[in-house]
């Protein structure tokens, strides 16, 4: 298994305080991720285009993944090596595993955690 790297995509969204995915709307055109930082009750929805997939978890199911990053850090990563997509790739009928274009993201929250395969980076629009 290789080992878990991301760097954060928004440096400059990074806040005191902590963070929480509150909302998660997805149609064939794009994925939508709404986020409310808690401290200043700020709401932020972050668009994926072209989405292959996404997964929502538990942040206990990414144990492995804290010892790398925290919310102190910044609360949106792109996922550079390690993560789910590097996972499906693992697996030989996991077709977009050797397309270099899609990249993985992940958004942390206190509790539930989103991991996005996209072609994309993720733009951000203001309020809900």
């Amino acid at each position: 298994m290789e080992e878990f790297n991301a760097k954060v995509v928004f440096p400059d969204k990074i806040n005191d305080g902590d963070v929480e995915i509150v909302d998660i709307h997805y149609d064939l055109e794009f994925l939508d991720v709404q986020v409310s930082i808690l401290a200043t009750q700020e709401v932020l929805t972050l668009r994926f285009d072209m989405t292959e997939g996404f997964r929502v978890l538990d942040e206990r199911d990414l144990h492995n993944w804290w010892q790398v990053i925290t919310m102190k850090d910044g609360w949106c990563f792109k996922v550079e090596s390690g993560g789910w997509l590097s996972q499906e790739s693992s697996r030989t009928d996991f077709m977009i595993g050797s397309l270099e274009y899609y990249k993985e993201y992940l958004i942390i929250g206190l509790d539930t955690c989103i991991s996005v395969i996209s072609q994309k980076e993720p733009v951000i629009l203001k309020g809900t």
